[in-house]
């Protein structure tokens, strides 16, 4: 008998009895880690949270956010009054790719018209202006500092823009159905 038969018959296939112990041994793993599930997942949730807290934070300091004053309705006769006043207010994704970037006032409500109407020729910044507006709002709704030099504002439940049709002319004909729909409703 050769010492290879000798071994097997002495030790038998010791590489499946190995992936038979490694596979039972992950099997109680993954009963204890399902067991424990909903204590990860709250982990994890709480992690997620952080992370998105201290990228807050980390923007804010290096890109000189200003923390929003985020004020009550106020209450003009008996009309309720919303009002967006921000001074300074940039694109937080414009600015750093545009170094000649210009800073622009957004002042609405109050004592002002809460609706505003923007022209300008093409290629003029309206939709990046736009696009500014609901950023900082939805920013500062969330918690975050904003990108301006100051900003006072009321939660809002809704952002509204209305852009001509042919701008989304690059999405597509489902894109132009949709927008379609939208504004017939």
């Amino acid at each position: 008998m050769t010492q290879q038969q000798e071994l097997d018959r002495e030790l038998g296939d010791i590489h499946v009895e190995i992936a038979n112990h490694e596979t039972r041994i992950m099997l109680r793993l993954m009963d204890a880690l399902l067991h424990h599930a909903h204590a990860f997942l709250a982990l994890v949730d709480r992690a997620l949270m952080l992370d998105c807290l201290l990228a807050f934070a980390v923007v804010a300091r290096e890109c000189g956010w200003v923390r929003p004053d985020l004020v009550e309705v106020e209450e003009e006769g008996s009309e309720a009054e919303a009002v967006l006043d921000v001074e300074g207010a940039r694109h937080p994704l414009q600015e750093l790719c545009t170094p000649a970037f210009v800073a622009n006032p957004v002042v609405s409500g109050g004592a002002l018209p809460s609706i505003t109407l923007i022209t300008g020729p093409n290629a003029s910044g309206k939709t990046v202006y736009l696009k500014q507006v609901g950023v900082l709002v939805v920013l500062a709704q969330v918690g975050s500092w904003v990108p301006a030099t100051r900003a006072r504002l009321t939660p809002v439940d809704a952002i509204i823009a209305v852009t001509p049709q042919h701008a989304f002319r690059h999405l597509g004909p489902l894109h132009l159905h949709g927008r379609a729909q939208q504004g017939e409703s």
